[in-house]
């Protein structure tokens, strides 16, 4: 992004949504389904809170399938090198999604 804005002569802030992402969604349903739930989430409350309404916003989610279930970000050294092993030299469907 950094890149761009120097190209076309853009200024940008980055701005976290702080949600609980854990909260929403079904983690068993389409994967492009929660990941468009997560972005649309971000963007409304990012949204709410800024204080011009000109611009552009961007958000985006992302979500990894690992045997058939989403994996979630994981909240500790374990949990990342628990999931790091089990996934090593494999490959995985990944799905993206952004909001503007």
């Amino acid at each position: 992004m950094k890149e761009l804005a120097q190209e076309y002569g853009f200024d940008y802030d980055t701005v976290t949504a702080d949600i609980d992402e854990q909260a929403l969604g079904d983690r068993t349903s389409d994967p492009a389904e929660l990941v468009t739930l997560l972005a649309r989430a971000k963007a409304d409350a990012i949204y709410g809170r800024l204080e011009t309404k000109l611009g552009l916003l961007l958000t985006c989610d992302q979500v990894v399938i690992y045997q058939g279930r989403v994996r979630e970000k994981p909240t500790s050294t374990q949990q990342v090198l628990l999931q790091s092993l089990g996934m090593l030299d494999k490959h995985y469907p990944y799905h993206a999604q952004h909001r503007k």
